[in-house]
């Protein structure tokens, strides 16, 4: 005789928040109150800039050219979307398009040469992709940023975003 019992799902526990005020008040908090994220992330972008500038840049430091710039277009993209609705700022979307395609065809470049040696106009692009960053980094709060990487890597997860692999691979197969 069949039983008509769902069977059992497995038991995955919730988290449970530790001081869930201070959670609260950690999300406000500007990241500009938080200076070692900051510098750190200020450090580690600028290094990858010129380290690309230098011509000694390697995987990593594209790597974090790009999840600079995936940062932003996510906030301008929850901006526009209205999932972000306390920054009282309009980002300027030409910057972050010339910043992709700068990226775009250093990378698809790089990987097939070996070396990540930029042009003039790309020198120009990421220059501006940077200072916009920095900008906008002490715009935004701790909850913003953590907002910002989910939506991101969410569209990554859900293969709404661009990935930049793809046209290296296409540029190499070329």
């Amino acid at each position: 005789m069949p039983s008509n019992k769902k069977p059992r799902k497995k038991y995955t526990p919730r988290p449970v928040l530790a001081d869930p005020i201070g959670f609260v008040v950690e999300a406000i908090k500007p990241i500009t109150a938080h200076d070692t994220y900051l510098v750190d992330l200020k450090l580690r972008n600028h290094g990858a800039l010129t380290a690309v500038l230098n011509g000694s840049a390697t995987k990593r430091d594209i790597d974090d050219l790009i999840a600079m710039h995936n940062i932003q277009e996510a906030i301008r993209r929850m901006i526009k979307q209205k999932r972000i609705t306390d920054l009282p700022i309009e980002m300027d979307s030409s910057t972050l398009i010339r910043g992709k395609c700068a990226l775009l065809e250093l990378s698809s470049r790089g990987f097939a040469s070996g070396r990540f040696t930029p042009r003039a106009p790309e020198i120009q692009a990421l220059n501006y992709l940077i200072q916009m960053h920095d900008e906008l980094m002490n715009l935004i709060t701790v909850s913003h940023m953590e907002r910002a990487i989910a939506f991101a890597r969410n569209e990554i997860k859900c293969k709404r975003a661009e990935v930049i692999n793809d046209y290296v691979q296409q540029g190499i197969a070329a």
